[in-house]
């Protein structure tokens, strides 16, 4: 490699580097921390995307993700994403440091949780039962079918007369109820001390993680796979259940579940699946990985800046008000407009490239910050993002008095404020958080009023939560 290449693949680095020391520092809140959770945006579509292109990887889709980008160019960028991540980082730690220690009660007191497991287990069966069914209307509602191999796993939505898109909101918000039920067990797992070994509590986890994969594999959308990874693994981890060994099984078992949707996933310019085309495809899935246009993607993030640097057409904050609309879903509003920046990257920034036919280009927290408000937009969303993050790690963290709403709240959160808004947007992230905390306070009701109570103890005096 010339030198230039050489400066390019330290440089793409640097942002990992950074976001793996932060995570080192916040070593109490072990893998709850949010750097782990934003280190796999970066990786993906900065670390290993520049150096795979480096190395000269033949890979088509990975060279026309560099097609007509100059070295000035990715380094300005390299650049741009590192001193990003290490505002974040200050902003985070300066955050925290100016707080003054949390005051400890006279009287020491701790939460606890006493479960009914039949009761538990009788609600997930109905929650999983009910995902299932819907998963199936869904996928006959919008054309698909499980006749063959090819059929088994796609990106399904539905398409208006126009040709404008919709997800199919209302159906993936009642699919995805079995991934919350399954965090919602985490939460009551971690609460109930006294229960942690009960085996019908490990069925319903199980049963609920099974129904998640089942779905993720049939709308082939490996982000919820991360949702339910992210906090699972975490509150196991911080409670010192898993060990390093356990926390490498379960990456590596996520990883081939997560490669197998990608093999799977249908393919314009490909004939029917078959086995001999899947075992052909498993040798791809990690350059399809990084010539993919997701998460804190460097050349993304160099052709957003030069659009909008030649045109001046910055959207000043726009994104960031409008994203109420898409809560409105298409069945009620056929003429909606296609709200969000996905759909105008795709069209307006990469032209309606072959890669991004299948749906928009997510902008990334960082290139949103820059459409909005140019430089001055990264420097100080980076700010205000690090804040924002520590505030919600100071409130949020289960500790032993937190309550098991508290606790379910942030398990729920913690993949959509971190992984999430770092892979797509800031609208699609607020809808995706308002919906899943709604959804999974709904369901933790029926929980409280059916199969727990939750219980507060003050000193040797035990009082019933209100």
């Amino acid at each position: 490699m010339a030198s230039s290449s050489w400066v390019l693949c330290l440089l793409a680095f640097l942002p990992a580097v950074v976001l793996l020391g932060s995570a080192i520092l916040d070593k109490d809140r072990s893998l709850l921390s949010p750097f782990w959770s934003l280190l796999f945006p970066v990786i993906v579509g900065t670390t290993l995307k520049v150096t795979l292109f480096q190395m000269g990887v033949d890979s088509p889709s990975l060279m026309q993700n560099f097609s007509g980008l100059g070295i000035n160019d990715l380094t300005t960028s390299l650049l741009q994403v590192t001193g990003f991540f290490l505002l974040t980082s200050l902003a985070y730690f300066l955050a925290g440091g100016l707080r003054s220690p949390i005051l400890q009660t006279a009287k020491p007191s701790f939460r606890t949780v006493q479960l009914n497991a039949q009761a538990m287990l009788v609600i997930t069966v109905l929650v999983c039962v009910c995902s299932m069914i819907v998963l199936y209307v869904f996928v006959k509602d919008v054309g698909g079918s499980f006749g063959s191999l090819s059929e088994i796993s796609a990106k399904r939505r539905f398409s208006d007369a126009s040709g404008a898109a919709s997800a199919g909101g209302v159906y993936r918000a009642i699919i995805t109820m079995a991934r919350l039920n399954a965090i919602l067990l985490f939460s009551i797992w971690y609460c109930c001390r006294s229960s942690r070994q009960n085996p019908l509590l490990l069925l319903g986890i199980i049963l609920s993680a099974s129904v998640t994969v089942i779905s993720c594999v049939v709308l082939s959308s490996r982000s919820q796979l991360v949702f339910l990874l992210i906090p699972a693994v975490g509150i196991l981890k911080f409670e010192k259940v898993f060990s390093w060994k356990h926390l490498i099984i379960v990456l590596f078992a996520t990883l081939l579940l997560a490669n197998a949707v990608a093999i799977l996933r249908p393919r314009n310019d490909s004939p029917p699946l078959t086995i001999s085309e899947v075992i052909k495809r498993s040798n791809e899935v990690p350059l399809q990985l990084t010539g993919a246009i997701n998460g804190t993607d460097v050349t993304k993030i160099t052709r957003i800046r030069k659009h909008f640097d030649a045109n001046s057409d910055f959207f000043h904050g726009r994104t960031l008000v409008d994203w109420p609309l898409q809560m409105v879903p298409r069945s009620l509003w056929p003429e909606k407009p296609q709200v969000g920046l996905s759909y105008y990257l795709a069209s307006e920034v990469y032209g309606g490239t072959a890669n991004v036919d299948m749906g928009g280009v997510p902008a990334s927290l960082l290139g949103e910050f820059y459409i909005n408000f140019s430089w001055i937009g990264v420097f100080v969303g980076a700010i205000v993002y690090g804040v924002a993050l520590e505030w919600f790690f100071f409130r949020m963290l289960p500790h032993r008095d937190s309550t098991l709403t508290s606790v379910s709240i942030f398990l729920i959160t913690l993949p959509l404020v971190t992984y999430l808004l770092n892979m797509g947007e800031f609208g699609a992230t607020s809808v995706r958080v308002i919906v899943d905390v709604v959804s999974g306070l709904i369901l933790l009701s029926a929980y409280k009023l059916i199969a727990i109570r939750e219980f507060r103890v003050v000193g040797f005096e035990v009082r019933e939560s209100e």
